[in-house]
């Protein structure tokens, strides 16, 4: 068999329910008759799994997806087509052909497999061990049924013996999800099941890319991650705490304690912001673009300005951030020692509005997101994020909750963190630390 040249391809898998022996072997006719005229098919596997009724496919091809399945619909007279879709989320890793080809042919009475996967080409085929038991037949039936959207997060570690650069943490946010895992700089990767109330504590995350991911897709993340012998740690929701030296979370530990509800209603007057991380935000504190006549950061205005005379966030908010200051002071003592940093800095949050902070405050600024049930955050660091021992620490408190207005599932996060501008300010922005 000769190798097709490299060409822009583009992959699809797919499943047929409520299938026989009879409907397998007329789709299995008409592909082999089309397969020696049709030179836009690359490649093409399918599988009957009978006691199942169910039709699985992976196909690479030049066609478009809309195309592929009316061929299926026309041709082949196979109506109940389930696709899925984010498959291509998995395409640039290595393990991505062998996976897919283990989950089409899981648990197959008959198979049929022709051409040459171009996506071999540029990956060294890996042999792996099976699927089971990371992966079982519900798991794999629901990459391909709609299913309520729910978001686990995910935490690339990256190793302490191997600095990221501001350049090279830039790049997350261009690449794609685990790259930096394949790419042998991660030492563990944190998988965050989703809870309705939850809040947690982490660091480092100016250099560990951070995204969210399907819960179904979870246990292709770990089969993978074993397959790569790449340690993983997975933090349940029906657990409700968990601590560690580099994460602490707890799960409906808050539930109550804090205003999303109003906060919610307050944010949907503003014009919020959108950026590539698939979400709508308004952010306060000192930043590296706003600055005084000296160069000196200076705390921004939208949160107000933007308001208008709506009622205002700040006051909503300035409590919650002394309530998550007491919690992660709490769990690790040695952080934000730097009192003067501390009084020059967190405390003076909300100044320029004539706003007292009412108790300790160890956080230089926060985003205030929205995130809706049909999007996900994209792979990215947080870069502006200062990267000091001491002070590269991030909090975060969201609650999940249902809004019949837009018929649709919201998540409303409160993301606290320090800024690199305020520690190159005090210390240069070399590699000195905070005191």
């Amino acid at each position: 068999m000769s190798v097709p040249k490299m060409t822009t391809t583009k992959i699809w898998c797919f499943m047929v329910k409520e299938v026989n022996i009879v409907i397998w072997e007329r789709l299995l006719n008409q592909i082999c008759v089309r397969d020696k005229t049709n030179k836009e098919m690359n490649y093409i596997l399918i599988s009957l799994k009978e006691h199942n009724k169910v039709i699985m496919g992976y196909t690479e091809c030049s066609l478009a997806i809309h195309t592929l399945q009316t061929y299926l619909v026309n041709i082949i007279g196979l109506y109940n087509i389930h696709t899925w879709k984010e498959v291509t989320n998995f395409r640039h890793l290595s393990l991505c052909h062998t996976m897919i080809r283990s989950i089409v042919l899981h648990d197959a009475q008959l198979y049929y497999e022709h051409g040459y996967p171009t996506s071999t080409m540029n990956n060294i085929m890996v042999e792996c061990n099976n699927l089971l038991p990371l992966i079982n037949n519900n798991d794999i039936v629901k990459l391909f049924e709609k299913s309520k959207h729910e978001m686990a997060l995910i935490i690339e570690q990256t190793k302490t013996d191997t600095p990221i650069s501001f350049g090279k943490a830039l790049e997350a946010k261009e690449k794609k999800m685990l790259s930096f895992t394949m790419e042998k700089l991660v030492d563990t990767v944190h998988i965050i099941y989703p809870a309705t109330n939850q809040c947690y504590h982490a660091f480092n995350f100016h250099q560990n890319p951070h995204y969210g991911i399907e819960v179904q897709h979870i246990p292709l993340i770990k089969w993978i991650m074993k397959n790569s012998n790449i340690n993983y740690t997975e933090y349940v929701a029906e657990q409700k705490y968990h601590h560690t030296n580099f994460l602490t979370i707890h799960n409906n530990y808050f539930e109550g304690q804090f205003p999303f509800q109003h906060i919610y209603r307050v944010l949907k007057g503003y014009k919020l912001r959108s950026r590539n991380l698939s979400n709508y935000f308004i952010s306060y504190g000192y930043s590296s673009m706003y600055r005084g006549k000296n160069g000196e950061p200076l705390l921004t205005k939208a949160i107000e300005t933007k308001a208008g005379k709506r009622e205002k966030l700040l006051p909503l908010l300035l409590p919650i951030l002394c309530i998550l200051s007491r919690d992660i002071k709490l769990h690790y003592q040695y952080i934000a020692g730097d009192l003067e940093r501390n009084k020059k800095y967190c405390q003076k949050l909300g100044c320029n509005f004539n706003y007292c902070i009412p108790n300790m405050n160890i956080f230089e600024g926060f985003d205030v997101s929205l995130m809706y049930s049909d999007s996900f955050i994209t792979p990215h660091c947080d870069v502006m994020n200062d990267w000091r021992y001491g002070y590269n620490y991030i909090s975060v408190v969201k609650n999940t909750f249902w809004d019949d207005n837009i018929s649709k599932s919201v998540t409303l996060s409160i993301i606290c963190y320090t800024r690199k501008a305020v520690g190159d300010e005090l210390y240069g922005g070399g590699k000195q630390n905070a005191k």
